[in-house]
Formats: structure tokens, sequence, C-alpha cells
């Protein structure tokens, strides 16, 4: 089956709510990590962005977006 022509519309999606408060909205943040720069060889640590979401009412950051080092 070809799928290319497949349409997807907002009434076939589920909302992502927030866990702590049932907010709708979300907005993007970012993780940073530090590389050490003897592991990757460069002269300098590396910092290296992750983004992420985070509640726009709460700034709660739910498990499903969490880094997996991050999450409870």
């Amino acid at each position: 089956m070809d799928q290319s022509n497949i349409k997807v519309g907002l009434e076939n999606s589920t909302a992502i709510v927030c866990d702590e408060c049932g907010s709708q909205t979300f907005k993007e943040v970012t993780y940073l990590r530090r590389i050490s720069r003897l592991l990757t060889g460069a002269p300098e640590d590396m910092i290296v962005p992750i983004p992420a979401f985070a509640c726009s009412s709460c700034n709660h950051v739910n498990e499903q977006f969490q880094l997996k080092d991050q999450k409870k």
C-alpha cells in the first residue's frame, strides 16, 4: 500500500496534556549536556543542546519529554 497519499487530520489526533496541571499548551525548552573534551578529542568540552517541551502554565516537563537519565 502506498502510504504517501494518507491524509491525517487533527480529528485523528489526541491531545497531550501536562501531567501536573492538565494544560494543553507547551513551550520549547532546552536541556544542555556537556561532553568532555577527553571523550571527543576536541580542544574544549562540547555543549550539546537537546530540545524538549515544558508546560506553559506550570513549567512541568512530562516524562515523555524528559531525558532518560532525568526521569524519576
